[in-house]
């Protein structure tokens, strides 16, 4: 019963040394993250700042800012391309202005052309999604 006893004892005070090391091991590798952190975010800083006076830019905490008046000089567009009129769509009889290929067109009216579309279509899906038909335990 004293050997059990000093068995109990002994196993008890060897959890708890572990369970106290784990504790301080994480302490440790919060601290390491913290300052990691810490040096990082200083980095951050650092380098907006570079950037700013490479650039010959006003430095804010936020970033340089003065970026789309040197933009501009560069001759860089900020803002999006005047709008192109969309071509409009083809009315039936009307002639082909909307830049659709007539050539193409004719192909598509012939149903040979439709079904050999249709069999690469089928065959590419099958291809792609075969794993999944068989996974649904779908047949041919």
């Amino acid at each position: 019963m004293k050997a059990l006893t000093f068995l109990l004892f002994l196993t008890a005070a060897g959890l708890g040394s572990w369970a106290v090391w784990e504790h301080l091991e994480n302490t440790r590798l919060e601290k390491e993250v913290a300052a990691l952190s810490k040096e990082r975010d200083a980095l951050a800083k650092t380098a907006r700042i570079k950037t700013g006076l490479l650039a010959g830019m006003e430095v804010k905490n936020d970033g340089p800012t003065g970026l789309t008046d040197k933009l501009k000089d560069l001759g860089i567009p900020l803002e999006p391309e005047e709008k192109k009129e969309k071509p409009k769509a083809k009315v039936p009889g009307e002639k082909d202005t909307a830049g659709v290929l007539p050539d193409m067109m004719k192909r598509m009216r012939d149903p040979a052309m439709r079904d050999m579309l249709r069999a690469q279509t089928g065959a590419q899906i099958e291809l792609q999604y075969r794993d999944l038909f068989d996974l649904i335990g779908l047949d041919e």
